[in-house]
């Protein structure tokens, strides 16, 4: 199994092996996570690597425990950040391996 340094240093796992090298770390309070968090991508194999940083994902915005939004965005001319509701893409569409 992957440390997570060598995960975050690659930046490269299978899905199990984030899984389990995530789950070895320790639970952080709420009040630290609320904010912006600039994200990158962990390539896993999965059909959809490669796309978010294209895309212009910037990250993940947590305003509160019931509020998160996971789809952070940059702006064409990356002046302001957007939000994307996850629900409203279409992730049910197959693609290519």
């Amino acid at each position: 199994m992957k440390s997570i340094s060598e995960i975050l240093y690659s930046r490269e796992a299978v899905t199990d092996e984030a899984l389990d090298a995530f789950d070895t770390l320790e639970a952080v309070d709420q009040q630290f996570m609320t904010g912006r968090w600039k994200g990158f991508e962990i390539r896993s194999g999965h059909a959809l690597d490669g796309l978010l940083g294209p895309t212009g994902w910037y990250g993940k915005l947590f305003v509160s425990p019931e509020e998160v939004h996971p789809l952070l965005f940059y702006a064409r001319n990356k002046s302001a950040l957007y939000a994307v509701n996850p629900s409203l893409i279409p992730l049910h569409i197959s693609f290519p391996k």
